[in-house]
């Protein structure tokens, strides 16, 4: 049988998602849409792409010469979020900032942030809860707290 022609390294690519299951246990088979678990798929996107030159079509490829169902413009999606998941989720800000150190803060920053974290123990709470929520509800919570946080200023207002 004739071996695929490929325009990456499938080697380099194994050994890339071999090392990130180690690290995160993610795995690549997995196709749910819980927040770890896409957070994850999108980090792994990003390393393939820094670490390996892979684009989304690349990454489409390899995938479904994994047996995995993929089309580029989810890869291309979720690789485009990464910055917006980096300032939103604590997760994939410590696993990204293990593979890269171009978004890592001063010492002054991880202090104050370290210190925002620790002394407000109920927005931690209410993140936790957040990123258990399946993505289809979102929507739905976030006008039920923008609704509330509005009758609180009606409240005082009157």
């Amino acid at each position: 049988m004739k071996e695929l022609e490929r325009d990456y390294n499938k080697a380099k690519a194994d050994k890339i998602v071999a090392q990130f299951k180690e690290v995160t246990g993610y795995n690549i088979h997995n196709r749910t849409r819980k927040t770890k678990t896409m957070l994850q798929r999108s980090l792994l996107y990003h390393i393939l792409h820094k670490q390996n030159q892979m684009n989304d079509q690349r990454i489409e490829d390899y995938q479904k010469e994994l047996g995995i169902e993929s089309n580029r413009s989810s890869v291309y999606s979720s690789m485009k979020k990464k910055d917006y998941y980096y300032d939103n989720f604590e997760y994939f800000k410590t696993v990204y900032d293990t593979y890269f150190d171009d978004k890592k803060n001063s010492v002054e920053e991880i202090k104050l942030r370290i210190e925002a974290t620790t002394t407000n123990e109920d927005k931690k709470a209410i993140y936790r809860l957040i990123d258990d929520i399946d993505d289809s509800k979102l929507a739905d919570v976030r006008e039920l707290v923008e609704l509330r946080i509005k009758s609180y200023s009606w409240k005082v207002a009157t």
